[in-house]
């Protein structure tokens, strides 16, 4: 143990007391210091010299993101993109994934599930303005899509491209071993002309299902292409005529002024099975052919494909057990 004294100091509580009133009364100084002249422990010029870096600082950011905009923008074209998409893109609705899988799976008396697909595509249609009665057949509103009936009815939509032109296969002999035999007879048969500028379009199901589109399996090569002079000018009808435009560029503007315009809907069209059968499990896939389109049907990923698409599809009935 340690030899040196213990030196005991006796406090008594008024000291305690004195001690903490002192610390409060030195708060309103250590805010505002009059005597000193500072404000939370800093003097005018300190708090002058703070504000001055934060601005400088944040100058420089903006100054420096703004010249790589400048750099960025100045090797932008203004009147079509830089870089255009090879092929335009297919997809369809509804389109419901489940676990990594796109599905049209329900079960035929469940009003629940039978709305969770007609909604969606109820809305889906709805962007596309006022679409012709007679244009998807069956697959309407007023048939439920066909999926009260075990017709249930998929739209599938090609987009527009800019800077596309459609290769087109005129002639079935034409056409890949892949392409199904019923649509190379479909396109032999077309009278006149009526074959030449299109997208084929082809669905396929595993157990063997017979698809039927509606206006037909094709797209329009007009529906889809967009020239690069010709790509969303204006804003208003005001504008339209201050551009230096003739009649039929100032009509083609207007019309691609709008993400979605009246006549879109020529880029969709209503497929489906004609002999479903109950609790079958189908693996489904839907092409696009023309010479120029490149079909991936060898991705790994599902959700990202070009040229095609796949989903699964299913009509259930309730099973009872006794």
């Amino acid at each position: 143990m340690s030899n040196r004294p213990f030196v005991l100091q006796k406090r008594f509580r008024h000291e305690e007391e004195d001690r903490k009133a002192q610390k409060e009364d030195d708060l309103p100084k250590k805010i505002f210091n009059v005597e000193e002249g500072q404000l939370f422990g800093r003097t005018p010029f300190s708090w002058f010299l703070i504000f001055l870096f934060i601005a400088v600082f944040w100058t420089c950011i903006a100054l420096y993101w703004a010249f790589l905009y400048y750099v960025f923008a100045s090797g932008l074209p203004h009147e079509y993109p830089r870089r255009f998409i090879e092929q335009p893109g297919f997809s369809y609705e509804p389109c419901i994934i489940e676990r990594g899988e796109k599905k049209i799976d329900y079960h035929e008396s469940s009003e629940k599930e039978i709305d969770l697909y007609t909604e969606k595509i109820f809305k889906s249609l709805t962007k596309y303005g006022e679409v012709p009665q007679d244009r998807f057949g069956e697959c309407d509103e007023a048939n439920g899509f066909g999926y009260k009936n075990r017709k249930p009815c998929f739209f599938l939509k090609v987009n527009k491209v800019i800077g596309f032109k459609v290769d087109a296969y005129n002639y079935g002999a034409d056409m890949p071993n892949e392409v199904p035999e019923t649509l190379k007879k479909y396109v032999d048969n077309m009278p006149g002309d009526n074959y030449a500028n299109k997208i084929w379009i082809s669905c396929k199901a595993e157990p063997p299902l017979l698809f039927l589109f509606q206006p037909g399996p094709y797209i329009e090569a007009k529906d889809i292409e967009l020239d690069i002079g010709n790509f969303y000018i204006p804003k208003d009808d005001s504008e339209l005529f201050m551009e230096n435009l003739n009649e039929e560029e100032r009509k083609i503007s207007k019309e691609n002024s709008q993400y979605f315009n009246q006549k879109d809907f020529r880029r969709i069209i209503a497929a489906h099975p004609a002999n479903l059968t109950h609790n079958t499990d189908y693996s489904v896939v839907c092409q696009m052919w023309a010479k120029n389109i490149v079909q991936e049907t060898q991705s790994t990923n599902a959700l990202m494909n070009r040229g095609y698409i796949r989903f699964h599809m299913g009509v259930r009935t309730y099973q009872f057990s006794f």
